[in-house]
């Protein structure tokens, strides 16, 4: 809950959905934005606009199924295992709702799907990496994600040491993200 008294805001969070829980993060926010130094750039809050239709959720990444990522995750090891690689990471889906309202009448909500995964091959000297984010768990293919860590791990096996000095690197889009 956000509390906005003049140009003071404060802001509070809870973990319960109950009535009284509601109440008391409500509450916490009000007396936080009471004893806040005033936000000169606060404008206000938002007023009720159109709100686009946005894809966030996937009735199957919803109702997948802890056994579906398992057997993803087997053809992940399988592929990695084919190339003396040994293959770790995580495979998830998720669900979340989101819900917005505020004093000036904007009422939104949507529900939400995000699928993931994350997978290292490692070799006796080397390593590779690949990740997949999405909507849709149909959307990944497991092998597809494991030969692109796999190759990456078997391309870097008698690898040499190299001297300290200045290097141009191309760095991929997680690594990037991570330093972001």
């Amino acid at each position: 809950v956000r509390a906005a008294l003049g140009k003071r805001i404060g802001a509070a969070r809870g973990n319960q959905l109950t009535m009284d829980e509601v109440r008391d993060v409500a509450r916490r926010a009000r007396e936080l934005a009471a004893v806040s130094a005033e936000d000169k750039d606060f404008v206000s809050l938002a007023s009720p606009q159109p709100i686009p239709d946005v894809p966030s959720y996937d009735e199957a990444t919803a109702a997948s199924r802890p056994e579906s990522r398992a057997a993803a995750v087997r053809e992940l090891v399988a592929v990695a295992q084919r190339e003396a690689c040994q293959a770790s990471g995580s495979l998830s889906a998720e669900t979340a709702e989101l819900a917005i309202g505020n004093s000036l009448g904007v009422r939104a909500y949507a529900p939400s799907t995000q699928a993931g995964l994350v997978l290292v091959a490692v070799g006796d000297k080397s390593s590779g990496y690949a990740e997949w984010h999405g909507l849709d768990l149909a959307q990944l293919s497991p092998r597809a994600a494991a030969e692109t860590a796999v190759r990456k791990c078997v391309l870097g096996r008698g690898a040499e040491a190299i001297e300290p000095g200045v290097y141009t690197v191309i760095l991929e889009p997680p690594a990037v993200a991570d330093m972001l």
